[in-house]
């Protein structure tokens, strides 16, 4: 668990250019993958308090399979960090409760570079990036 040199299933750099043809302006895709990555929420920042990092959660369409409200979710969910100088994909976490809406609800603490996420529907997990330590 504590080892943050996974790269499971994502190649190292996933990011993609792309030029608006109307604005002239460069969009940046920085996953693209089969699975479903999503940041926690619109109010809440993906970046690292150092700006180094930015936090996603990702899922398979296919593992999301248990009943939550009115939609499915899943036990299968991962988390992923990724270097905005190299733009390398780590996953720091896996096997946690992932949703179609929020993913895994990834937040950096406001002053260290932990990342806190859903585990599961009632449980809290916190990776310590420069550690690699886990605990929920």
């Amino acid at each position: 668990m504590g080892d943050l040199n996974r790269t499971r299933e994502r190649r190292c750099c996933e990011k993609t250019e792309f030029k608006d043809l109307r604005t002239g302006r460069t969009i940046w895709r920085l996953t693209k993958s089969q699975m479903e990555d999503l940041h926690t929420y619109y109010g809440i920042s993906p970046w690292s308090p150092d700006g180094r990092y930015i936090v996603f959660s990702s899922g398979d369409r296919q593992d999301l399979t248990l009943p939550y409200d009115d939609y499915r979710a899943s036990d299968k969910g991962r988390v992923h960090i990724m270097d905005t100088e190299s733009f390398q994909i780590r996953e720091i976490a896996d096997h946690a409760y992932f949703d179609p809406h929020t993913g895994m609800f990834c937040m950096w603490h406001p002053r260290k570079l932990q990342v806190y996420f859903r585990k599961s529907a009632e449980q809290i997990g916190v990776v310590d990036i420069e550690s690699g330590s886990a605990r929920w």
